[in-house]
């Protein structure tokens, strides 16, 4: 397994919470797979993670700190917050993308799908 690249979308890994502590696990797991693993942190501008996380893993803070808004604020934020989840997976490019809640699963669905349709009209 050599080479390959995992990103997980986590909300904020420096939180001491269960999801933070199975994206750590897994990461962990991945890492003595020979994946090489990047943690993206949604909300966080910053910190550490409060689990002992191998230091092969590559943490990534995004801060896209999400506030109250209006409906049409809310349709640019999310617009936004699309393209930043893109521009990451175009940045790292892994093999495996994983998300740790409904609204970047649901995000992610969604690229998987016009990344399938676009591979499937160039052939």
């Amino acid at each position: 397994m050599s080479g390959k690249k995992v990103l997980i979308f986590v909300h904020n890994i420096v939180n001491r919470a269960g999801i933070q502590r199975a994206v750590v696990n897994l990461s962990g797991i991945l890492v003595k797979q020979g994946y090489k693993v990047f943690i993206a942190s949604i909300q966080t501008t910053e910190g550490d993670c409060p689990y002992d996380i191998d230091p092969s893993v590559q943490i990534i803070h995004l801060g896209i700190i999400p506030r109250k808004r209006n409906k049409i604020q809310m349709f640019f934020f999310r617009k936004q917050f699309f393209k930043i989840i893109k521009n990451n997976i175009k940045l790292f490019t892994p093999d495996i993308v994983i998300g740790t809640t409904y609204f970047v699963s649901s995000l992610l669905s969604l690229l998987s799908k016009r990344i399938i349709r676009i591979l499937k009209s160039l052939f």
